[in-house]
């Protein structure tokens, strides 16, 4: 970002916590866009190191990752280490470690899915499976469909994926609580229906008795 696009975004003012909205809107829309929040969450616990006084803590964290994004944007060509605080220096991208990338173009063939690549699969099957291994080491055989395991790679790729998946994605998956209210009334409550005609019978003969069925 420029620095004329960091200041449209609140770069350089100081925005209380206590102001949720504009807080969050920062953090989502400046800190985390820039990948700059592990340097704002490392500021301030070297301030409250110093001052346990939270709202300086915050304060005196925002200046110096604001100031942070002001110099990333006059140096487009050098990059940060995420969270040191005290004497790092801006890196040429040249010789910045690269992360290393798997071999291989990371993609499938057909035969390593045994034969789910033409299965068809609801996407509220496949997205049970995935809640169900987040957690788990699989192979593409083990997926009922090549878009379940596509997902679960995907999920597993980073924490945002991964929040995204079970507070958007599969609460979407779940029924609303009108449908199972309803599907509760007829749940199989292991009564008989010779049970409820008996206790039909216990009706007094004039029909002034009552007999609760349900």
């Amino acid at each position: 970002m420029t620095r004329d696009e960091l200041i449209r975004l609140g770069c350089g003012e100081y925005c209380s916590p206590q102001d949720t909205t504009e807080w969050l809107k920062k953090k989502r829309k400046l800190y985390a866009a820039n990948k700059v929040m592990p340097f704002y969450f490392a500021r301030r616990s070297f301030h409250l190191k110093i001052d346990p006084n939270q709202s300086n803590a915050t304060r005196r964290a925002q200046v110096d990752t604001d100031a942070r994004l002001f110099e990333m944007a006059e140096n487009p060509d050098k990059v940060y280490s995420p969270t040191a605080c005290e004497g790092d220096e801006l890196i040429p991208k040249s010789l910045h470690r690269k992360k290393q990338l798997p071999k291989g173009d990371g993609l499938f063939n057909e035969n390593e899915f045994n034969g789910t690549a033409n299965v068809n699969v609801s996407p509220l099957e496949y997205m049970d499976w995935v809640a169900n291994h987040i957690k788990i080491r699989v192979k593409p055989s083990d997926a009922p469909c090549p878009a379940a395991y596509s997902l679960l790679m995907w999920v597993k790729e980073d924490s945002d994926n991964l929040k995204d998946f079970w507070t958007s994605m599969f609460p979407r998956t779940l029924p609303a609580k009108s449908q199972i209210e309803n599907q509760s009334k007829f749940n199989d409550d292991n009564r008989s229906t010779f049970d409820l005609l008996s206790r039909l019978q216990g009706e007094g003969k004039d029909g002034s008795g009552e007999v609760s069925v349900l």
